[in-house]
């Protein structure tokens, strides 16, 4: 079941020479998974010979040559070439055994039958033991230069009287067709090897893993007494930071230090292979239990819990590990690893370091999240979609500044879907950044409409969110540029909104894309400051209008706690340099209250007005200011 190296017992120099490297042998001399290359191959050298015969049939030729035994070769070749170019997806592995023996037996007779000019087909010889080389078992192609080896020695000495030296003729053919056999399974091998391999880690790639978990699911359903098949899927936590900060070459080396841990770390027969990325598949069998399986994900994190120490830099890095085990007389490989693959999503979304075995539970959340994708996808064509406005209040005097433009989804069977159900899955799929946009052309539209209509909400600006998929997409700017000039808004009305994990996913990614759209005039704002680990830092690197002071700080405010003495120093901070503070999530009298004591210039929250749509935003506002005037 695993690719232990076939080399061992070799020098490990020489080992190393004929790619036989610590994480596997050469790939199995099977052919069956090259049917079709194998088929198609054979029916070239088939229906190539036999055109050769048939051309040479036509041209001028001597008497002597028996024209009836050449046409018989020849519609044999043509007969068996046809038979393996159509039948290659049903013939057993064994016709095209045959079939190269057929070919020796084929190319003989033809050279019987033309006695003067035979020397047209011996390279044929060459090819049909090539072949042999490069498909077969090295037995069967042995067994093929022998073959060939009697049937050329046989036709020289038959025809002695007109092949010259044949004994020199013979040894000469035969060494030139060992050789190159020979080089040839070992380029074959080596490009099979690369297939079938990571070029960095020389792990398994997806390709043998997905053939590796098909025959050990093939094994467990013929066997009654088998244990289950495990599939663990996992991905390394925190990769992309070390890879952007440190550098790709960094994070290679780091890649090979983890696959020669998790090499270490299994069980001999267990196979551990890279699909790309900073993402590892292990194929586990004759797992017992349930707790089993975990504690592969727990070894896992325990092999990585020590440092690696790469180009003088000491990196810690975790897994997030996910396990699908097999049912009883489950043999669909993919439907396996998708369910690790969802396990380990879940491990992710949880903490991360962690481990989770797929179940009915995950199953379910599985299928839901493909069925809202599915709709999802096309909720936009549908018009499903809606955008609602959450003002952005001045504490001062309790009027309307801006408004927050949210993305609302009108379900025609689920009713109103909450944005933290779709909104990770449209990032996840792009689907976030066509959603974007639809966003921000409506919000645009809806600010020129209050403008034209007056009243309290003419002269408000929009503030629209910006996703992690949307900021590094160079359409971004283009698409704020054409909107602003569709609806005749002065740039300086709309504040595109980014997260603190937005800039922490992208790194420095963005800076000349904001830098961009600052200079096109349109303003920037921070949202949920304070939930990241280096916010202050983007207050010097990136150029921001706006600070969101997160909802979390706000909530404790008015206990005298902790988080009024940072609210008022975030706040103090800004107006130092010269950024506006927003702060979210107000709900209470008591809140508003130290927030104006704090000389907080903006705020929005449910304490003046709730997410609606823009034909019910003023009874609203009207509303909560009603309740607020009862309340003071």
């Amino acid at each position: 079941m695993a690719l232990q190296p076939s080399g061992s017992a070799l020098p490990p120099w020489l080992a190393r020479r004929l790619g036989l490297t610590r994480a596997g042998a050469p790939p199995s001399e099977d052919p069956a998974q090259d049917r079709a290359l194998i088929a198609r191959s054979l029916s070239f050298l088939f229906l190539a010979g036999a055109t050769v015969s048939l051309i040479w049939l036509l041209l001028p030729h001597a008497e002597s040559t028996d024209d009836l035994g050449v046409i018989a070769m020849t519609a044999g070749a043509y007969a068996t070439g046809i038979v393996l170019f159509t039948g290659f997806d049903r013939l057993p592995t064994f016709a095209y055994k045959l079939a190269i023996t057929m070919a020796t037996v084929v190319i003989t007779g033809a050279i019987f039958a033309n006695h003067e000019n035979g020397s047209t087909y011996v390279l044929f010889y060459f090819w049909a033991t090539v072949y042999a080389f490069a498909f077969f078992s090295l037995t069967q192609a042995i067994f093929q230069t022998a073959l060939v080896g009697v049937a050329f020695g046989s036709v020289l000495y038959l025809q002695q009287e007109i092949w010259e030296e044949e004994i020199a003729r013979w040894l000469l053919v035969m060494a030139t067709t060992f050789a190159a056999g020979l080089l040839v399974r070992f380029l074959t091998g080596t490009l099979r090897h690369r297939s079938l391999h990571d070029p960095l880690t020389s792990l398994p790639n997806r390709r043998l893993y997905l053939q590796r978990l098909d025959e050990a699911l093939s094994r467990a359903s013929q066997d009654n007494r088998a244990k289950k098949v495990g599939v663990v899927f996992l991905d390394l936590d925190g990769f992309k930071y070390i890879n952007d900060s440190l550098g790709h070459h960094v994070g290679d080396a780091l890649l090979v230090g983890v696959s020669d841990r998790l090499s270490d770390a299994l069980r001999p027969e267990d196979l551990t292979a890279r699909f790309g990325g900073d993402e590892f598949a292990l194929l586990c069998e004759d797992i017992d239990s349930d707790a089993a399986a975990l504690a592969i994900g727990e070894r896992i994190n325990q092999a990585l819990e020590a440092p690696f120490s790469v180009g003088g830099n000491e990196l810690h890095v975790s897994a997030s590990v996910g396990v699908a085990l097999a049912a009883p007389g489950e043999d669909n490989g993919d439907a396996l690893l998708r369910d690790a693959d969802a396990a380990m999503y879940a491990a992710k979304q949880r903490g991360r370091a962690r481990c989770e075995l797929f179940g009915e539970p995950l199953r379910e959340r599985a299928t839901e999240r493909l069925s809202i994708e599915n709709d999802l996808r096309h909720a936009i064509e549908r018009d499903e979609l809606e955008v609602f406005y959450q003002p952005i209040v001045r504490l001062d005097d309790g009027k309307v500044a801006g408004v927050e433009a949210l993305i609302r989804w009108q379900h025609p069977e689920r009713g109103l879907v909450n944005p933290g159900e779709f909104i990770a899955i449209a990032e996840d799929t792009g689907l976030i950044v066509p959603i974007g946009e639809l966003v921000l052309d409506r919000a645009c539209a809806q600010i020129a409409k209050w403008d034209a209509e007056g009243g309290a909400l003419a002269g408000v600006y929009a503030s629209v969110n910006v996703s992690a998929r949307q900021l590094p997409n160079s359409a971004l700017l283009l698409t704020v540029d054409r909107t602003l000039a569709r609806h005749s808004l002065d740039p300086a009305r709309l504040t595109l909104e980014l997260t603190e994990s937005v800039l922490m996913e992208q790194g420095l990614a963005p800076t000349a894309t904001m830098a961009a759209l600052r200079q096109l005039g349109v303003r920037l704002a921070l949202d949920d400051f304070g939930t990241g680990y280096s916010s202050l830092s983007y207050l010097q690197r990136f150029p921001l209008d706006t600070l969101k002071i997160d909802r979390a700080f706000v909530s404790g405010i008015g206990s005298r706690g902790r988080e009024e003495a940072i609210t008022g120093a975030i706040i103090t901070m800004a107006s130092a340099l010269g950024i506006t503070v927003v702060a979210e999530g107000i709900e209470t009298v008591a809140q508003l209250n130290v927030l104006q004591g704090l000389k907080c210039p903006l705020g929005q929250g449910y304490l003046f007005a709730r997410p609606a749509p823009a034909s019910e935003l003023l009874d609203s506002l009207d509303r909560r200011r009603g309740d607020l005037r009862l309340a003071s």
